[in-house]
């Protein structure tokens, strides 16, 4: 009898344990969801910031715009700032970053887009089979930016000028044409290039001493 006993209160005592454990557990999941739930009521509204950089808004103003968006929420399409202006000195065409924004993705963390505008380029071209910039290239790109100080242009930080190499020739200049014919500037008057008919795009071609050099193929894209 005594054994029987013995035997029942042991069941008992399991099963007192067992039903600890399942409020345990019931306690530890209701808090998990009460957690999430807290968190996703904390990052609800999401916030979303438009800058411009080397250019205005529509407006006129530089400051950031703002805006709240509901977490998993969308932008609308009157939220997207456009007809951004560029400032003196550089291209009517810019672009976004880290992305373009839209109508349909989701906002789910707090983010800000910004509004490059670019510095008028220059492409360089060695024009010829031989002759290279660095790291092999036939072409460089130079970026010119208006200095407000001075009134002239200044090499863009990131876009530097150099020459390039061709064994044996000597770079005389450079010309608006492969051939030569057109206007020519030497390697240390780079600057006027910028304000040729306003456009904001040019392409120069390498003029090598001797003997004639074999012209590349390539479309002059500021030729009127």
């Amino acid at each position: 009898m005594k054994k029987i006993t013995r035997f029942l209160a042991s069941l008992a005592a399991i099963f007192v344990m067992m039903l600890i454990c399942e409020v345990s557990v019931f306690a530890y999941s209701t808090t998990r969801s009460n957690t999430q739930d807290i968190t996703y009521i904390a990052r609800k509204n999401m916030t979303v910031t438009f800058t411009v950089e080397y250019g205005t808004f529509e407006d006129g103003s530089t400051d950031p715009i703002t805006f709240s968006v509901p977490y998993g929420k969308t932008l609308s399409l009157n939220q997207i700032p456009t007809n951004m202006k560029p400032a003196a000195g550089y291209t009517a065409h810019g672009s976004w970053s880290p992305a373009i924004p839209d109508t349909s993705t989701e906002i789910t963390k707090d983010i800000t887009y910004t509004y490059n505008f670019r510095p008028p380029v220059v492409t360089y071209h060695a024009n010829a089979k031989d002759a290279v910039f660095a790291g092999g290239k036939y072409t460089h790109i130079v970026g010119y930016i208006q200095n407000d100080k001075t009134n002239k242009n200044d090499v863009a930080k990131g876009y530097e000028y150099q020459d390039p190499s061709r064994k044996t020739y000597r770079l005389m200049s450079w010309n608006y044409t492969p051939d030569g014919t057109g206007k020519t500037y030497l390697p240390t008057d780079m600057s006027p290039v910028y304000n040729r008919d306003d456009c904001k795009v040019y392409d120069l071609y390498a003029i090598w001493d001797s003997p004639a050099s074999t012209k590349m193929n390539a479309t002059n894209s500021c030729n009127n």
